[in-house]
């Protein structure tokens, strides 16, 4: 089984996050991030993220913004703390950011570690300039094309 959190010194896997520290068990659907940050909040954590919007077509990241990305993605784990990143967000008023997640868990030299929902226990490893060129996607509604992405800033 893949430990994806540790609160209270108690390791959560992907099934536990989503039944036991989010309260959704027998809910067929993923998480909102209103549903993932506001049960860490109430954890004791502090939240640290960012999202960028553009009306612009297709890109990927520039080299720069890339490497900025990866040091903070990298910064983050090195704490201990999981990166969450939405694919194709978009706005839900009620619900906070819509989409995908995946959780960056890890890295090395050249690669990133991720679990992604889509694949159960099994962790993928995209170079981080895979991961720079995917990461600019068009929100679900199709008006702009963007990133939305948080990590644990402060653990409690």
């Amino acid at each position: 089984m893949v430990y994806l959190l540790a609160v209270e010194g108690r390791f959560y896997s992907q099934e536990e996050i989503h039944d036991d520290l989010l309260g959704l068990k027998g809910i067929p659907r993923g998480a909102y991030s209103r549903e993932i940050t506001e049960a860490l909040e109430q954890k004791g954590y502090r939240l640290k993220g960012a999202e960028v919007y553009k009306e612009e077509g297709p890109r990927a990241l520039t080299d720069e913004e890339a490497r900025s990305l990866g040091e903070t993605f990298r910064r983050a784990l090195d704490k201990g703390h999981p990166v969450f990143i939405g694919w194709y967000p978009w706005i839900d008023r009620q619900n906070g950011k819509r989409g995908h997640f995946s959780v960056l868990g890890g890295y090395d030299r050249e690669d990133f570690f991720i679990y992604d929902p889509r694949y159960g226990e099994a962790v993928l490893v995209i170079s981080q300039k895979t991961l720079a060129d995917h990461l600019l996607l068009p929100t679900l509604d199709r008006t702009a094309w963007g990133i939305f992405y948080f990590y644990v800033e402060q653990a409690p």
